[in-house]
């Protein structure tokens, strides 16, 4: 190889080098120009603006720190009123009365307000099952002796009061049956006081003798 070849392969070489460190120059300068020209990225532009305040904080927690600081209180310092009592004083206008000796049958005996019904008579000695009965007798087309004077028994005692009155009102074709029945028991009854001997009572004259069944 000659030295013109060699000194153009020199040159050559030299040439390319100038032309890619020229090149790399210019775009080192043209990428600091750009980080020049773009401002730096703001925190703040990203994350929102906090609207809370450390004043208004401080301001509750002093709040709360003088209520804890109060001073206690105690047991002694409280007082509470006292309930009030009902005294069981009898007045001294009612005390004539206290002592006034009252009896019951001063005051007549009233268990409704309305006079018409305490006129009415009430049914005495009568139980629910005697008036079943009693019902049930009236009510078949046969009954014993036995039954129909239960049955006049019960209805004689309950006559005048408001159920018997109801029931001879929506009964019509017991009505006859209950006057046969009461009848029958009327005309039984006075022929079995009639037939009852009177027994007569004769002291004995000595006490050891005396027996109370005698006379009972």
């Amino acid at each position: 190889m000659t030295m013109e070849s060699i000194f153009m392969i020199v040159l050559v070489a030299f040439n390319v080098w100038t032309i890619y460190f020229y090149n790399k120059l210019l775009l080192e300068v043209a990428n600091n120009k750009e980080e020049e020209e773009k401002p730096p990225i703001d925190p703040m532009a990203l994350v929102g603006k906090s609207l809370f305040k450390v004043s208004q904080l401080r301001k509750k927690e002093e709040t709360v720190q003088k209520q804890t600081e109060s001073e206690p209180v105690s047991e002694n310092d409280v007082t509470f009123e006292d309930p009030p009592k009902n005294t069981a004083r009898i007045p001294d206008e009612l005390l004539d009365d206290v002592f006034t000796n009252v009896r019951i049958e001063d005051f007549g005996v009233k268990y409704s307000d309305d006079e018409d019904d305490a006129d009415v008579p009430q049914a005495k000695g009568t139980s629910f099952e005697d008036i079943d009965t009693a019902v049930k007798t009236v009510k078949a087309s046969k009954a014993t002796d036995k039954e129909k004077r239960h049955a006049g028994k019960v209805f004689h005692e309950m006559d005048g009061n408001q159920f018997y009155e109801k029931f001879m009102e929506n009964s019509e074709e017991c009505k006859k049956n209950i006057h046969d029945y009461v009848t029958f028991y009327l005309q039984t009854h006075k022929i079995v006081e009639i037939s009852k001997p009177k027994k007569e009572f004769k002291v004995s004259d000595s006490i050891e003798d005396f027996n109370i069944l005698d006379f009972v």
